[in-house]
């Protein structure tokens, strides 16, 4: 009998320490804010350093330091339980921006090393609700697009329980320069790899948000951007239409819900004279695409546009609300 009553309340502990809500530190239940954003070489300066890239914050932590401060404040300000990065120079340096700038904030640090030797660039994610089994995962089967095959250099995947919903994010950074035709298949194959994980999640029962820099423009008329630039490539066409069989399985890019003169997510100082030429320099090249299920529960969608895109970072984070569960009459810009 003594036994018993001391192994009860160790059991109990044990119970208590395996609380499927443990992995979930949102101070908001009811809702869910995720956000992406390219902090463009967001690097430490610590060795050792990646990329064949040169640029003057690198080798130099405490101009790196100024950058993750800057990039963080962007992020408490808006408070997202999730954060895409795009652009991290690896787990390091993600772990540092989370300890160092955003502690206390209930964040947990995931990169999977992608294979841009080149720039040295990956795509991280930040979350409060951790993922199965603790980790996130790359895929690396290439897609095609005619002959060219390619896979995704920079991408993650992570599945997350919110409530009682399943969530896949797939985390991405294709290939630049939107009207390069001589990338057009390239980036294309791309998008056709993302889209084969994308639909293998959607049938195990999982929304699906595809977010990052895609490096293109949408073909969707109701989410131009703020000059209507049009895509050479069927890129975000091609992933939001998911399965062409299945109308129902379609992706909702949140573009469509923000104004017309919001609608730009990043800056090209075309012509080289250190000037934001309004509003021509811009463009939307960053997404976020989700399925029909969680576009009934979009609440919100917001660029900032608030820092200065030729000091700190030439893109602008895009950040969605989702309320659950939601009844709202449509997502305000």
């Amino acid at each position: 009998m003594r036994v018993t009553v001391i192994l009860l309340p160790l059991f109990a502990l044990l119970i208590a320490g395996f609380d499927s809500n443990a992995a979930d530190r949102r101070s908001d239940r009811d809702r869910l804010v995720v956000m992406t954003f390219n902090g463009k070489f967001l690097w430490d300066g610590r060795p050792p350093e990646e990329g064949r890239v040169n640029f003057p914050w690198k080798n130099s932590p405490v101009e790196a330091d100024e950058r993750m401060r800057a990039i963080a404040n962007i992020i408490e300000m808006h408070d997202p339980d999730i954060v895409n990065l795009v652009e991290v120079e690896g787990l390091n340096a993600l772990k540092h921006l989370n300890s160092t700038f955003l502690a206390g904030q209930g964040y947990s640090a995931y990169l999977v090393k992608g294979k841009d030797t080149v720039t040295g660039q990956d795509v991280g994610l930040l979350t409060r609700i951790d993922p199965e089994d603790e980790a996130i995962k790359r895929d690396d089967r290439p897609g095609s697009s005619g002959s060219t095959l390619k896979s995704v250099s920079k991408n993650y995947f992570a599945k997350l329980d919110v409530g009682e919903r399943k969530i896949a994010l797939i985390g991405i950074h294709y290939l630049a320069f939107p009207l390069d035709r001589s990338r057009l298949h390239k980036r294309q194959a791309q998008a056709d790899a993302t889209l084969t994980k994308a639909r293998e999640l959607a049938t195990s029962g999982y929304d699906v948000i595809i977010l990052g820099d895609f490096n293109d423009y949408t073909g969707e008329q109701a989410a131009l951007d703020i000059n209507d630039h049009v895509p050479i490539t069927d890129v975000m066409t091609r992933l939001q239409r998911m399965d062409p069989a299945n109308p129902d399985d379609d992706l909702v890019n949140v573009l469509r819900f923000v104004p017309k003169e919001q609608r730009y997510t990043a800056y090209w100082d075309e012509n080289e004279d250190s000037r934001i030429d309004e509003p021509q320099e811009y463009s939307a090249i960053d997404h976020i695409l989700i399925s029909g299920a969680l576009a009934e529960h979009l609440a919100r969608v917001h660029i900032d546009h608030e820092h200065d895109p030729r000091k700190l970072s030439d893109h602008f984070p895009v950040i969605v609300r989702f309320d659950f569960p939601g009844a709202a009459s449509g997502p305000d810009g």
